[in-house]
């Protein structure tokens, strides 16, 4: 049995537990960069900047984590899994450190397909490269019909759903999603974004002045959060599973407003409740969209984005799931092909 220690704590991000669930010959244990060490065969990095706890490290910081890495190094094996090119939130150049020396620090580079495994072998010539699946989130996530979901979260059956399960990160993306959304030619339309960017108002200048002559934080639900309209269901926070579940269920389009990031676990969520998915034509998820016939549009061009949103549309009153086959995602063969990694 393969020891890998993840220097982090569980991540919410339910995907990992899937591999754990159904690994054979690697137990996998949480701790943080002071961990012993002593009986692990490997380290598992997932995102460099979860080891500071999502936190901006300092230079001390960064001096600190390049002694661990070459401790570890000297006794066992560096697993990096490359989720992203940078941090979603910041690129400045502590960041860019970071994630520069854990890359050349790391034995092995774990990616989830061929887009960022070529990037790193050209970039880093004498790096080891592996390509590894990403599984479903079959054990974490429950599928109910559509018709149970719609009932429970009161849905109309004729109305077309369409739902953004990830954190809206930035109000780029916010601005893509209600724009988009806005152009959907359906007459009966519903938009869900469970954990939209947030937006502090009391920070706005004039905030607490205004706040005594007009109802302003009613005014701000109203346009920002689209609180009083039956089209939009926008809240800010993390969604449990069970919620998601629901959520999930009801949706007819699973939308994927990420504009050049290598990854989104919302593809695989989509999977999961074989939805259809509409994405952008870039990295690893490309590969995948690709691979099963899914809408894909052009992230630079927010009418090509219009356009894969209103065909996704057309496409429903056809659209069959799976067009491909997708038992290569499934837990079980996913943890196997990720135990190989470590053997």
């Amino acid at each position: 049995m393969n020891k890998v220690l993840i220097p982090a704590p569980r991540n919410r991000n339910s995907f990992f537990e899937e591999i754990e669930l159904f690994s054979l010959t690697t137990e996998y244990t949480y701790g943080s960069m002071e961990s012993d060490i002593d009986g692990f065969d490997a380290v598992l990095i997932h995102w460099p900047e979860q080891l500071f706890k999502w936190k901006e490290p300092k230079a001390g910081d960064l001096k600190r984590l390049e002694q661990i890495l070459k401790k570890w190094s000297e006794r066992l094996r560096i697993f990096y899994v490359v989720h992203n090119l940078r941090p979603h939130r910041s690129n400045n150049s502590v960041y860019q450190e970071l994630y520069d020396l854990v890359v050349r620090n790391s034995d092995v580079l774990i990616h989830f397909g061929h887009y960022s495994k070529e990037i790193f072998t050209q970039k880093y010539p004498d790096s080891i490269n592996k390509v590894a699946p990403h599984p479903l989130y079959r054990s974490s996530m429950k599928v109910y019909k559509k018709e149970l979901a719609r009932r429970k979260l009161k849905i109309d059956s004729g109305v077309t759903v369409i739902i953004i399960p990830g954190g809206v990160r930035s109000f780029k993306e916010r601005k893509l999603i209600l724009t988009s959304f806005h152009a959907l030619r359906k007459p009966s339309k519903l938009l869900i974004v469970p954990n939209m960017i947030r937006r502090n108002i009391n920070q706005c200048k004039g905030y607490y002045s205004l706040k005594k002559i007009i109802p302003i934080e009613w005014i701000h639900d109203f346009f920002y959060y689209k609180k009083y309209s039956n089209k939009y269901r926008l809240d800010t926070g993390f969604v449990e599973n069970e919620m998601l579940s629901l959520l999930m269920s009801a949706a007819d389009i699973v939308f994927v407003p990420r504009l050049r990031n290598l990854n989104s676990g919302i593809v695989y969520l989509g999977l999961t409740f074989k939805k259809l998915i509409v994405g952008p034509d870039y990295g690893n998820s490309s590969e995948v969209l690709r691979r099963h016939d899914m809408q894909l549009f052009d992230p630079d061009n927010i009418n090509d984005i219009k356009r894969a949103l209103n065909d996704a549309g057309q496409r429903l009153s056809s659209f069959k799931f799976p067009h491909s086959d997708i038992a290569y995602l499934d837990g079980r063969k996913v943890a196997g092909e990720w135990d190989q990694l470590f053997n």
